[in-house]
């Protein structure tokens, strides 16, 4: 049987930051603070990869770019080719 996580366990930091929010009642104990941060990352990375998705989804439906793109996207950012 393995044994409770407790604030020892994390780096110091992270410890004061759990011990604040338990005592706050935001959490019952360590390990429910280290689930909260895990499936808000989880959450972050889902965002991130339906709005990769997306904007690949978007590109492609855009068609085929005509003329020089690349020298759209130097004039844009005011790049001078030698």
């Amino acid at each position: 049987m393995t044994r409770p996580l407790v604030p020892a366990d994390l780096p110091e930091e992270a410890a004061s930051f759990a011990e604040k929010q338990i005592a706050a009642g935001r959490f019952a104990d360590v390990a429910a603070f280290i689930t909260a941060g895990m499936d808000a990352l989880k959450e972050r990375d889902e965002a991130k990869l339906t709005a990769l998705r997306s904007a690949i989804d978007e590109g492609e439906a855009s068609g085929v770019a005509e003329g020089d793109s690349f020298a759209r996207v130097r004039a844009q950012l005011g790049i001078v080719q030698r």
